[in-house]
């Protein structure tokens, strides 16, 4: 089973921290991490994200997406 994708604001303090603390107390959990900004992130928002407008859009306009097995984000 593919773990679930959580896609964070990599420009933003609060999410940096709270991904690293969740990599330092559970480096082994169920999630991976990627940044909204970076090419996973720029990639699974244009090929499943709902809203049109969001697609394309500079990851600043979101702080965070999960992604499942499914695609779905």
């Amino acid at each position: 089973m593919t773990p679930p994708l959580l896609l964070y604001d990599g420009f933003c303090a609060f999410c940096n921290g709270w991904v690293r603390f969740l990599l330092r107390v559970d480096p082994d959990g169920p999630l991976q991490f990627a940044p909204l900004a970076g090419e996973a992130g720029t990639r699974l928002r244009a090929l499943t994200c709902r809203r049109p407008d969001l697609r394309a859009a500079p990851a600043d306009r979101a702080s965070l997406a999960l992604g499942a097995a499914s695609g779905k984000v």
